[in-house]
């Protein structure tokens, strides 16, 4: 999805951690300065998509993978509408230890909006 993403104008935020704290540093404050233009894009009534998960769901459809620590703090501080989006057979079209995808499959989708304004629906 990340490359999709990128040519289509996105901001990507890069969650990897580095082997040296330095270049981890840079990462966080480079990771900081993007987080806040997210907000402030948001903010003025802009849309934002996210992944929760930030990585691939290699354990199969039945369970939806630990939601990184912070995946949420955007609608606690800026009231917006919260839709979801979930997927069903996109790895059997590129499985997830598979170099190259595009295989055949059936590929479900569900959409559906939690609620109409995260404030409301945290209080």
């Amino acid at each position: 999805f990340g490359v999709i993403l990128q040519a289509l104008g996105t901001s990507l935020l890069n969650m990897k951690r580095k082997k040296s704290a330095e270049k981890d540093r840079s990462r966080v404050e480079m990771n900081t300065k993007s987080l806040q233009e997210f907000e402030q894009h948001v903010a003025d009534g802009g849309t934002a998509v996210w992944f929760p998960e930030s990585r691939m769901n290699t354990s199969g459809c039945a369970e939806v993978g630990f939601f990184r620590p912070g995946s949420f703090c955007l609608p606690v501080r800026v009231d917006m509408e919260i839709w979801c989006c979930v997927f069903i057979g996109a790895s059997d079209c590129w499985p997830g230890k598979a170099v190259f995808g595009g295989r055949p499959a059936n590929i479900g989708v569900n959409i559906f909006r939690l609620c109409e304004s995260s404030h409301a629906f945290v209080s």
